[in-house]
């Protein structure tokens, strides 16, 4: 692990998580709490397995919307 240690507060926006393991360039990150306990650990892979699924689901509406002919066909 780096030192000093690079952690996320559980409140945190993914956005923000995700730029800050980008500009650390790690790929592992705890999440902790208001008192610093260690709650959890983020992954990089996580982060974008969750984004990738966003994506899928907004191109499959894509499609059906192109697809889409209308009530009358």
């Amino acid at each position: 692990m780096t030192a000093p240690m690079i952690t996320i507060h559980v409140d945190a926006d993914p956005r923000e998580a995700k730029q800050r393991m980008w500009e650390k360039r790690v790929r592992h990150m705890p999440i902790v709490d208001g008192d610093g306990r260690v709650l959890g650990m983020l992954t990089m892979r996580r982060l974008l397995e969750e984004e990738a699924d966003v994506l899928r689901s907004e191109a499959t509406s894509l499609e059906n919307y192109a697809a889409y002919d209308g009530a009358t066909g």
